[in-house]
């Protein structure tokens, strides 16, 4: 059995001042603690017994019992006046007037061994039992004058020290930072380790509409890894882009001309057309005006003149070449002097470095 100066720090609910709060039910009121022993142990996941007494100027009017569990960092709560009652009666007692203390007594192993025991004074009154024993159905009198203040009392004596509260991470109430309660293991001791558990997780939202396609991206290499290039051979001959052009084969015979075809239907007469189409000649034109008269209206568009005569043909344009003889992978732009415009580069110039064709516009090669 531990010593018997065990040490109960307690607290209350407050109302008013340094009164403990009063629940909603009728003729009660709550009282709430933390039990520690003489140590500074925290009393955690222990029963304890208590005993309340409320005492009015000497006299004893309430002795009840209680028995709790406290929570893992030693706290626990007791509603004084609905306890087991061992004497007198929590409805009776007249709140309206004299000093009220409440007496508190406890045993750490939940029984009535009683080895602590603390007295503290009410210093204001549960006001809704006031009000319930003080004869409210009499109509108050009128307010009598303001009497003389009296003199001041003697300072009262200090309590006792209490201790220090303990940080809500440490569970066992030790005042030390053990390893196992970094609980979210970030190496830190503060309020993220007294989180509780996860709850359950949500129920799955509704799909979302699907979002615009993305750029293609750039083609990959094909097949595996591109292995080390060989050497580069020795550069051959020009050769002849342009093949010799071909004799100019004899033109074939006439056929001869097919029969006539029978004439067909004759079709309806046309309406008749509009005594002429000519366009007048234009006039001269009259001498220019003072100028800052109002602009005319814009005449209506003219007839459409007759087509010019077609253009003469033009020259020949060079015989073409063929891509197929320049369909052999290079490294080499060629020369644009001799007409060719188009070849297949090994990737050696162009900009994403794999095989493919360049262009020539004209002033630059541009990769196809």
């Amino acid at each position: 059995m531990k010593n018997l100066k065990n040490i109960l720090l307690l607290f209350c609910l407050m109302m008013g001042m340094n009164v403990c709060s009063l629940y909603a039910q009728p003729e009660a009121f709550s009282y709430q603690g933390i039990a520690v022993d003489n140590g500074g142990q925290v009393l955690s996941n222990t029963t304890i017994g208590l005993q309340f007494s409320i005492i009015n100027d000497g006299n004893v009017l309430l002795v009840e019992t209680h028995t709790t569990t406290t929570t893992g960092i030693g706290h626990f709560a007791a509603n004084v006046g609905m306890g087991n009652n061992v004497s007198g009666d929590f409805g009776t007692i007249d709140w309206s007037g004299g000093s009220y203390f409440l007496r508190v007594q406890m045993d750490e192993n939940g029984g009535t061994n009683y080895s602590f025991d603390s007295e503290v004074e009410l210093l204001a009154v549960p006001y809704a039992l006031v009000v319930e024993t003080s004869g409210m159905d009499v109509p108050a009198g009128p307010m009598g004058p303001a009497g003389m203040d009296g003199a001041d009392g003697a300072p009262g004596a200090n309590g006792i020290f209490g201790f220090n509260g303990i940080n809500c991470w440490d569970t066992n109430g030790n005042g030390i930072n053990d390893l196992g309660e970094d609980s979210n293991g970030d190496g830190v001791f503060n309020a993220l380790d007294c989180e509780g558990p996860s709850g359950p997780t949500g129920a799955t939202g509704a799909t979302g509409a699907t979002g615009p396609s993305g750029p293609i991206g750039p083609a990959g290499a094909a097949g595996g890894p591109t292995g080390q290039q060989g050497p580069i051979g020795d550069q051959g001959p020009q050769g002849n882009f342009f093949g010799d052009q071909g004799p100019v084969g004899p033109i074939g015979l006439t056929g001869e001309t097919g029969p006539t075809g029978p004439a067909g239907p004759k079709g309806p007469t046309g309406p008749v057309g509009p005594t002429s189409n000519e366009i007048g000649m234009t006039g001269p034109m009259g001498p220019i005006g003072p100028g800052g008269g109002p602009v005319g209206p814009v005449g209506p568009p003219g007839e459409q003149g007759p087509a010019g005569l077609p253009g003469l043909p033009g020259e020949e344009g060079e015989p073409g070449f063929s891509f197929a003889e320049l369909a052999e992978l290079s490294s080499e732009e060629p020369d644009t002097s001799t007409g060719i415009n188009l070849y297949v580069d090994d990737g050696t110039n162009r900009e994403d470095g794999l095989p493919g064709l360049r262009f020539f516009d004209g002033a630059n090669w541009i990769d196809l």
